[in-house]
């Protein structure tokens, strides 16, 4: 019999989009052995070795994936072997280079991105910061 893959859905959610949305995940994977988590600055990297897949979720912010997420892929350990993955964002307007800039640095930590996706969300990427333009208030 062979045994199921493992997967591990990784996030940090700002607005709560990208949680949404990796809940989302988990649910549909539910005939795999699948676990989710938040990620934290305590998380315990080696536990990634003990996946056969990794699913991370973030929110761009500016067209940068969130720091929170820069910042857990700068501190990871080059992992022992390559680790299969897939990477989506959410945004509320662009997400401009995020997630290629993502996939770019999760590659030097031995993560294979094998596909990507951007989602559009209810976000606080900038969508409420932009100048008020006279366009957007003709009727």
């Amino acid at each position: 019999m062979q045994k199921k893959p493992r997967i591990l859905i990784l996030y940090h959610s700002g607005a709560g989009s990208t949680k949404t949305l990796a809940e989302i995940f988990y649910e549909k994977l539910s005939s795999y052995t699948t676990e989710i988590s938040s990620i934290s600055t305590k998380y315990d990297y080696n536990k990634l070795n003990e996946y056969d897949f990794i699913i991370l979720a973030y929110p761009t912010y500016h067209c940068e994936p969130s720091l929170s997420m820069k910042e857990f892929i700068m501190n990871m350990p080059k992992l022992p072997q390559e680790k299969r993955a897939f990477v989506f964002t959410t945004c509320g307007l662009y997400s401009g280079n995020s997630v290629r800039s993502f996939i770019k640095e999760s590659f030097k930590k031995n993560l294979v991105t094998c596909a990507s996706s951007v989602y559009k969300a209810p976000a606080t990427d900038g969508a409420l910061l932009l100048p008020l333009f006279a366009f957007m208030f003709k009727y």
